[in-house]
């Protein structure tokens, strides 16, 4: 009888052992994986960075690009103002020599065809 008693309490002693080394390994095994997690999540940050800079350069890129066609629209415009502006100009004088030679109306509105060399071919 204490034999039995002594071997029972053996076997719950080699039990309980098992069951903490159990324990012991899943513990073990949560901490790894929580610390794969954490290496993954920080190269996944490292990542995002990276990526979120090289946007930000693209963007930067992109902005000053905008800028230069808007400033190269710009010149263009100021040139195409400055080539019809002389021709508006003749245009009207034009016009206002018919009216007052009494060949046209009053000259508020003015049209004119330019031939292929940029000439004037008629005017309305």
């Amino acid at each position: 009888m204490i034999r039995e008693r002594v071997s029972e309490r053996d076997r719950d002693v080699r039990d309980l052992q098992n069951a903490l080394k159990g324990l012991e390994s899943d513990k073990r095994r949560i901490g790894d994986d929580h610390q794969d997690d954490r290496r993954s999540l920080e190269l996944e940050i490292d990542r995002v960075k990276r990526d979120l800079g090289r946007s930000e350069d693209d963007l930067d890129h992109a902005q000053r690009e905008v800028d230069r066609l808007e400033q190269s629209l710009a010149n263009l415009r100021s040139d195409l103002s400055d080539m019809v502006s002389p021709v508006q100009c003749d245009c009207l004088m034009i016009a206002a020599k018919k009216w007052l030679t009494g060949g046209g109306e009053e000259p508020n509105r003015v049209t004119a065809d330019f031939g292929t060399s940029g000439a004037i071919k008629d005017i309305r």
